[in-house]
């Protein structure tokens, strides 16, 4: 079975982070891959942020001045239908890992969903 090496930071202060939040986007992180017959060992990263550093990510990166839950940031693109015939050269030489990319999650804007949308 692969591996996966999930990063989680919190880089926020309003919201608390819930416990067992970390295992959960583990969890979910691998068995996406999984369900995707992602073959290789991997490694994400998963970043907690407030509403003010993710509207700051959306006005850089998609020229969109708003808040927004989450955003994902790639390593690099694939075309769909189209893997490579060999992941060798996008694996980290240090690790062995293929690093798939960064995730910001807003907690704040999470939460305010969460009320707007409820359970």
């Amino acid at each position: 079975m692969m591996r996966v090496k999930v990063m989680v930071k919190n880089n926020q202060k309003t919201i608390k982070v819930p416990v067992g939040i970390r295992m959960l986007i583990r969890r979910c992180c691998q068995a996406v891959l999984v369900m995707e017959q992602f073959p290789h060992d991997a490694e994400v990263s998963v970043s907690f942020v407030s509403n003010a550093e993710i509207r700051n990510l959306n006005r850089i990166y998609r020229k969109k001045d708003s808040v927004t839950d989450v955003l994902s940031f790639p390593m690099f693109e694939l075309t769909p239908g189209k893997l490579p015939a060999s992941w060798e050269s996008y694996k980290d030489p240090d690790t062995g890992l293929v690093p798939l990319g960064d995730m910001a999650i807003s907690l704040e804007r999470a939460k305010q969903q969460a009320a707007e949308f409820g359970p």
